[in-house]
C-alpha cells in the first residue's frame, strides 16, 4: 500500500508522509557550548595530557584535537556540530565524559526524541542550509540559527526504525570508505618513497656515492650536497586579512588557502576573495611553491604545490611562499621522507605551526647539476602522474560512496522511503 504524502512546504524537503508531525528544533534540545572552550589550546593540551577528548571545530581525528586529564561533560548521549569554517555544520553523536574547544557545541536533549534519527536529518538539514551561504563569507552555525529550524518529525518507534536501519546501512558504506582510503594511503606511501629514492641517490646508475654525514639518510652521489633550504632560495609568509575584508569575486583579489592545494596541485575550486590592500611583496607569481605552514591539522602542515599559472593573487597568513630558480626539483625535495623528517622533528602537541626559521634551516640532499635536476624532475613527474591517477580513480569512488550515503540518509529521514 503506497504510502499518503502531502508538500511540507519547505525547499529541501520536498513530500513528506502525512502523519508525521511539523516541529522545531529547541523543542527537543538545549544548546551549548563549550564550558571552557577557550582554555583548551594545544599548548594546555600538551601539558596537561590524559585520557579524555577534547572536541573542537576540526573534523580530522573525529574532531579530537586532544587529550587531557580532566572533563567538564559526563554525558551518557549528545549531539556535536562544527560551527564556524569550511567544515562547518557536521554533527556528531558524543557520548562519556569529554571537553570542547572552539568553533563546535553540543545539543542536550530535553524532550524525548531518538539521538541517532535526529543525527542523521541534520546531515541534510546542514547541507542545504550550507548551500545558501554566500562563497565570500565565513560559514557559521549560531545558536540562534538552530533555534529557528524546524523539520518533520515521525513517530519515535518510526525514528529508531529508520536509524537503526541507516546505522546498518551506513556502517556497510563506512567500512568501504575506510579500506578504500587505506589504499590511497599505501599509493602515497609508494609515491613519496619514489620521490625520496630518486632526490637522495638520484636515477643514474652505477655512479660513486659518498656518505651524507646523516645517518638516517646514508649514502648520496659523490657530487651532490647538503645543503639548508634557505641557501636554495627565498621564503616569506602570507597575508593577514580580517573576516569582513572577505568580499564577491567581482570585488577583490583571490587568496591562496590550504584548501587551494591538493594532491599536489593548485586547486581553484573553493576560493576565498578579498577586498584589503596588498603590498606588492605578497602577490604570487609563477613558478612559486606555495606552503602550508600552520593549521589545525597537523597532517596539512607542510603539504605544498607549485603555483603554474599566471595569476593575481595572495597567499594567506597561514601559508608560506618559497621562490628558487628551480621549483619543478626542489618541490620533490618539499614532497619526500626527508622533508616530512624535519617536519616530525619539530612539530609536537603544543607547536603546531612550520615557521620561516625552522623552514629555512632544514639541510636536504641536493643536486647541483641543472642537467640531472631536470631529469629527475621529469621522471618523478612521469612516475607520480600515473600513482596520481589510481590515486584519482580511488578518490572518485569515494565521492561516489559519500553521495550515495547521502542520498540514502535523505531518502529515510524524510520518509520518501519507508523501512519495511
Amino acid at each position: 500500500m503506497t504510502r499518503a504524502m502531502k508538500d511540507s512546504g519547505i525547499e529541501w524537503i520536498g513530500e513528506i508522509p502525512k502523519d508525521w508531525g511539523y516541529v522545531p528544533l529547541k523543542a527537543y534540545y538545549e544548546f551549548e557550548k563549550g564550558k571552557n572552550a577557550a582554555l583548551y589550546t594545544q599548548e594546555y593540551i600538551g601539558e596537561n595530557e590524559g585520557p579524555y577528548p577534547v572536541y573542537s571545530g576540526q573534523t580530522q581525528d573525529e574532531g579530537i584535537m586532544g587529550r587531557v586529564n580532566s572533563y567538564d561533560y559526563d554525558i551518557k548521549k549528545c549531539l556535536f556540530t562544527t560551527t564556524v569554517g569550511a567544515k562547518v555544520m557536521t554533527p556528531k553523536i558524543l557520548t562519556g565524559r569529554f571537553c570542547l574547544s572552539q568553533n563546535c557545541l553540543i545539543m542536550k536533549q530535553i524532550q524525548q526524541v531518538y539521538d541517532n534519527f535526529i543525527y542523521y536529518l541534520l546531515i541534510p538539514l546542514f547541507d542545504y542550509y550550507k548551500s545558501l551561504i554566500p562563497t565570500y563569507m565565513q560559514p557559521s552555525l549560531r545558536i540562534e540559527d538552530l533555534k529557528s529550524y524546524r523539520f518533520y518529525l515521525p513517530s519515535i518507534p518510526e525514528q529508531q526504525k529508520i536509524a537503526d536501519f541507516l546505522d546498518e546501512k551506513c556502517s556497510h558504506i563506512d567500512s568501504v570508505l575506510e579500506k578504500v582510503r587505506a589504499s590511497i594511503d599505501e599509493y602515497k606511501q609508494l609515491k613519496q618513497s619514489a620521490i625520496t629514492q630518486a632526490v637522495t641517490k638520484g636515477i643514474r646508475p652505477n655512479r660513486p656515492m659518498k656518505d651524507s654525514g646523516i645517518e638516517w639518510i646514508g649514502e648520496i652521489p659523490q657530487d651532490w650536497e647538503i645543503r639548508k633550504i634557505k641557501s636554495l632560495g627565498q621564503y616569506r609568509n602570507g597575508l593577514t586579512y580580517a573576516p569582513e575584508d572577505m568580499c564577491e569575486e567581482s570585488n577583490g583579489t583571490l587568496v591562496l588557502r590550504s584548501s587551494n592545494v591538493k594532491q599536489g596541485k593548485i586547486s581553484y575550486d573553493d576560493n576565498i576573495y578579498v577586498s584589503t590592500t596588498i603590498p606588492k611583496q605578497l602577490y604570487v607569481r609563477k613558478g612559486d611553491i606555495l606552503v602550508c605552514s600552520r593549521n589545525g591539522s597537523r597532517e596539512l602542515i607542510g603539504k605544498n604545490a607549485i603555483i603554474k599559472d599566471n595569476i593575481v593573487a595572495s597567499f594567506g597568513a597561514f601559508m608560506m611562499i618559497y621562490r628558487c630558480d628551480t621549483p619543478e626539483y626542489v618541490y620533490y625535495i618539499l614532497n619526500s621522507h626527508v622533508f616530512n623528517y624535519y617536519l616530525g622533528s619539530f612539530l609536537t602537541s603544543t607547536i603546531n605551526q612550520l615557521t620561516g626559521k625552522n623552514f629555512g634551516n632544514m639541510s636536504v640532499v641536493y643536486c647541483p647539476n641543472k642537467t640531472e635536476q631536470t631529469e629527475i624532475a621529469s621522471y618523478l613527474d612521469d612516475k607520480c602522474s600515473k600513482i596520481d591517477k589510481l590515486i584519482t580513480k580511488k578518490e572518485q569512488l569515494i565521492a561516489e560512496l559519500e553521495t550515495y550515503k547521502k542520498s540514502l540518509i535523505y531518502e529515510y529521514v524524510t520518509g520518501k522511503k519507508e523501512v519495511k
